[in-house]
């Protein structure tokens, strides 16, 4: 018989397919990524990024956020300045807003700054330099005060030591000074020089004893009201025509009778005296239409008399 051939079928298996030998491969290099990373101590830095595909289970979700707050804390502590720089800046932009708020005083080499009391003292020790002068008579005066001021120098005529107060008053009598200067009292201190220019409009008025008379007392008490006080008598002016007499002539021999007795008791007392000699031809360029008043000639000249007199009692 015929030896029958054994057919020895060899059993292949069956093809795996293609998305299987994937998966598998995947499978494996996940594993060996997972134990790379377990190995390591710490948790991964910022440059290490963990996904879902490379750590499996729940450790993915409590690994990533504990990399990212890692990674935000990092942020906020290479973003934020210290905080001694921080107040270092702060002060210096206080100091920056306070330079200029508030301008610095800008002060020549060698000087220093002038504090209150500095201040006050060279205002005190300036005022006390001052020699003060009141000037007080009739519309004479009222009018060479209100033409002193157009004057190159103004009320104080130029001195640059004087202090004027001027104080005219329309129709003004002997018998009007003391209440006047006891007015001024009340309002200055006591001067150093006063000027008084009154009683021609006293001429005629009443006899000529009794103005000498009553001349005499009023100058007797400015004196003892003023003891350190220089009194300066200013001569009466010569006039055109006269208030109450028509004897011009008369008027001006009663004029200088008064001027004499005046000029006698002041100059006793350590007092001085101006003479207006300018006005003794009785010019009429200076003086006004009435006869009475000067023209503005008439006061330059006037003030000029009484400038020179200052000067000269200052030096």
């Amino acid at each position: 018989m015929p030896k029958s051939k054994t057919r020895i079928s060899k059993t292949k298996s069956a093809p795996v397919p293609d998305g299987g030998r994937a998966r598998s491969a995947r499978k494996k290099r996940s594993s060996r990524r997972f134990a790379e990373l377990t190995q390591t101590s710490g948790p991964p830095t910022s440059s290490q990024t963990v996904t879902q595909d490379n750590i499996q289970g729940p450790q993915a979700m409590e690994t990533t956020p504990e990399v990212q707050t890692t990674s935000f804390a990092a942020s906020q502590q290479t973003m934020l300045p210290p905080q001694s720089y921080v107040t270092s800046q702060a002060s210096t932009a206080n100091s920056h807003f306070r330079d200029q708020s508030a301008p610095q005083q800008v002060l020549p080499p060698g000087t220093h700054p002038v504090t209150p009391s500095t201040a006050e003292a060279e205002l005190v020790g300036q005022a006390s330099d001052k020699v003060s002068i009141w000037i007080v008579g009739s519309s004479i005066v009222k009018r060479a005060g209100i033409a002193a001021r157009t004057r190159q120098g103004g009320k104080n005529l130029n001195l640059p030591n004087a202090s004027v107060w001027w104080q005219g008053y329309g129709g003004m009598k002997l018998h009007d000074l003391i209440p006047k200067l006891k007015s001024l009292q009340k309002y200055e201190d006591k001067p150093n020089i006063i000027i008084i220019h009154c009683g021609a409009n006293n001429i005629g008025h009443i006899p000529i004893k009794r103005l000498l008379h009553l001349l005499r007392n009023t100058l007797e008490e400015v004196v003892n009201m003023f003891p350190q006080t220089k009194i300066i008598w200013s001569c009466t002016l010569p006039r055109h025509s006269w208030r109450f007499s028509n004897k011009v002539r008369a008027m001006e021999k009663a004029r200088c009778r008064l001027d004499r007795a005046a000029i006698a008791y002041i100059t006793s007392q350590r007092g001085s005296f101006i003479k207006h000699s300018q006005f003794n031809t009785k010019p009429t360029q200076l003086f006004e239409a009435d006869g009475v008043h000067l023209s503005p000639l008439g006061n330059d000249i006037f003030l000029n008399n009484i400038q020179r007199v200052i000067q000269e009692l200052s030096c």
